[in-house]
């Protein structure tokens, strides 16, 4: 997730139009299965809001839908961070994330490399439309 050391990411990230179900697998966990969007996803992790606190270092179950497959995708992911937002019950969460899974992986690099590409045509766009004013 983050480099603490020079406080830079290993990863660009994006926000997807994704919808992410999952569920907490670390054993005597009392979480089922929940649904969210997600706020933003690098190619080794993600963050989006909850209702429940996760504890750091709980596994988790992920379930995208990665638009160039057909079914719901399988992923894993491990909580980095669990913190409190301004909004009551409510948590941010941030997990790394992986798949076991070569073709799951390789279309959701592809998504990932077509959003980050997306992402720094709009920025340069919006970068060049800030400098004619």
């Amino acid at each position: 997730m983050e480099n603490i050391l020079n406080n830079r990411r290993k990863e660009p990230r994006v926000k997807p139009p994704l919808v992410a179900r999952f569920r907490n697998i670390t054993p005597l966990a009392k979480h089922g299965w929940d649904i969210t969007s997600i706020k933003n996803i690098s190619k080794s992790g993600i963050m989006f809001n909850v209702f429940q606190y996760h504890k750091t270092f709980s596994d988790l179950e992920l379930r995208l839908k990665i638009p160039m497959l057909r079914d719901e995708s399988v992923f894993w992911g491990r909580v980095v961070r669990c913190s409190n937002l301004a909004l009551d019950g409510m948590y941010k969460l941030a997990a790394t994330l992986w798949s076991g899974d070569e073709e799951t992986r390789a279309a959701f690099n592809k998504m990932m490399d077509s959003l980050i590409e997306k992402k720094m045509r709009s920025g340069a766009a919006l970068e060049l439309q800030n400098q004619q004013f």
